[in-house]
């Protein structure tokens, strides 16, 4: 299953006690809540279009002072309280007034002794309320949150359907309440949190692909904060599709491996953005150049360079108003790769050159619609000249497994002062007698290639650069690594 993580954090941490007993301690407590979307999905309910969305929700609470039932009501943010003016008193919510068009309520009971908090599947001051528990899928685990008396909760597999199509440039944003009550039945508010915002997408990840021809690919990836004073520390891991499954998992290679290296991004600042790229450059304030994140083979090599990418962005840090939430899932966002195939994966290049004999050898680890292989000599390595070519092995110019590439070039000692430019014709024919010929051909052409200097010098200790040109069957060309040899 593609996951596509976004972090949605709250702005508002703390309850506000609205208990009406003023020689009561503040009976609860509720701090960080958190929404991720973990993913969605398009779905069409009585012919309409749905985004069926399902979250993950956490959140710290310290249980004081007697209660017995927590509740948490979510809606959209537009849709927040049903468009009425609401205060928590003693008085619940229901249906009849901000619940009819709540999401979802989550009940929390823990009435029971000793306190073992549980999912309710009632809401007791309404029980045609839309509460979520364990038979809709819901599951819950709780912590104890280091050095405090408060428990961390987290509340996962909610799933609930938001009108229209899913939109991933425009996540949904969320807005709540949470309350909680001492008496037996759970109807009486003690105390609440009114109104506690999920701004979306925080931190936000664009990650792209970009194709390299014969180069390597390139990635690159944004990492942006976007909730108003908001700062976010992070580490960031890169996969590979590989295991053959749709969409990021754990069994996809780790291509890069970011280990506690952590980088910030500051909402507002200099460093609002920070972009990450597998090319060579300068590192800055906003662009941090890695080409490890992006490495041979994964970059170069066929299969490889065609797969799908996956940032892992995580041990991620949200500091808002001095408090910090630490978020429990990696932020996975996919890098769509859209480049083609290498018509040809070339490797293992080796040249030799002895006794007027040159040697070229060479394998592909896979072939695509390949034609040709023409080997390239130049003096300088800037200017180059055909000097032979081999056809396509492969069936048909195709090929999924290596095939071995050996082509010997025989320089005749009348033809020393020839140059290499002119072995391409001698590769090209295959008649005794029509050598004769073209090695008649050739001395002319030296000749006068020799007064321009086009020629590919062989005299003996004269440094030679070698290169084999793959071209397609469309006529597209790739090269190969440049090999230097010294004639002996």
């Amino acid at each position: 299953m593609k996951t596509r993580f976004l972090i949605l954090t709250a702005t508002l941490f703390s309850l506000i006690l609205l208990n009406q007993q003023s020689a009561v301690a503040a009976p609860c407590t509720f701090v960080s809540p958190l929404i991720q979307v973990q993913g969605t999905s398009n779905v069409i309910i009585n012919g309409q279009p749905y985004c069926r969305t399902t979250l993950t929700l956490s959140v710290d609470i310290d249980v004081n002072g007697g209660n017995k039932y927590t509740y948490i009501h979510v809606w959209t943010a537009g849709g927040y309280h049903n468009g009425q003016s609401w205060t928590y008193s003693n008085q619940a919510p229901t249906s009849a007034n901000i619940l009819g068009n709540a999401l979802f309520t989550l009940a929390l009971d823990y009435s029971q002794q000793p306190p073992n908090p549980v999912l309710s599947a009632t809401y007791g001051p309404d029980n045609t309320v839309n509460v979520l528990d364990a038979s809709d899928g819901v599951t819950f685990t709780k912590t104890p949150v280091p050095n405090s008396t408060a428990t961390h909760f987290v509340f996962q597999n909610i799933v609930i359907d938001l009108p229209g199509a899913c939109n991933s440039s425009a996540p949904p944003l969320f807005k709540g309440d949470s309350w909680s009550a001492q008496d037996n039945n759970g109807k009486i508010v003690a105390c609440a949190l009114p109104g506690f915002v999920f701004s979306a997408a925080d931190p936000s990840v664009v990650a792209l692909i970009g194709c390299g021809n014969p180069g390597p690919n390139i990635l690159n990836f944004t990492v942006t904060a976007n909730g108003t004073g908001n700062s976010i520390q992070f580490a960031f891991d890169v996969y590979q599709e590989t295991d053959g499954i749709a969409g990021y998992s754990v069994t996809d290679t780790k291509i890069y491996d970011g280990g506690a290296t952590l980088y910030t991004v500051v909402q507002g600042a200099s460093n609002s953005s920070l972009t990450f790229s597998s090319a060579s450059g300068t590192n800055d304030a906003t662009h941090i150049y890695l080409p490890a994140i992006y490495p041979a083979p994964y970059s170069t090599n066929n299969p490889d360079r065609i797969k799908n990418l996956y940032v892992v962005v995580r041990s991620i840090q949200i500091t808002n108003g001095g408090t910090t939430t630490n978020v429990d899932f990696g932020l996975v966002t996919p890098a769509v790769n859209t480049c083609s195939p290498l018509s040809a994966a070339i490797e293992g290049i080796t040249v030799s050159r002895a006794n007027d004999r040159l040697v070229v050898n060479w394998r592909t680890l896979s072939e695509k619609n390949s034609k040709e292989f023409v080997v390239e000599a130049s003096n300088d390595g800037k200017n180059w000249t055909a000097i032979g070519k081999l056809d396509s092995k492969g069936v048909d110019g195709n090929s999924d497994l290596p095939i071995d590439y050996s082509l010997a070039l025989i320089i005749p000692a009348s033809l020393a002062a020839i140059g290499l430019g002119g072995l391409f014709l001698l590769t090209l024919v295959r008649s005794r007698w029509a050598k004769v010929l073209a090695i008649a051909v050739i001395v002319v052409a030296a000749a006068s290639c020799l007064k321009d200097g086009q020629t590919v010098d062989v005299n003996r200790n004269q440094t030679v650069f070698v290169r084999i040109a793959q071209y397609d069957k469309s006529g597209t060309v790739q090269y190969s690594k440049v090999v230097t040899v010294v004639n002996d």
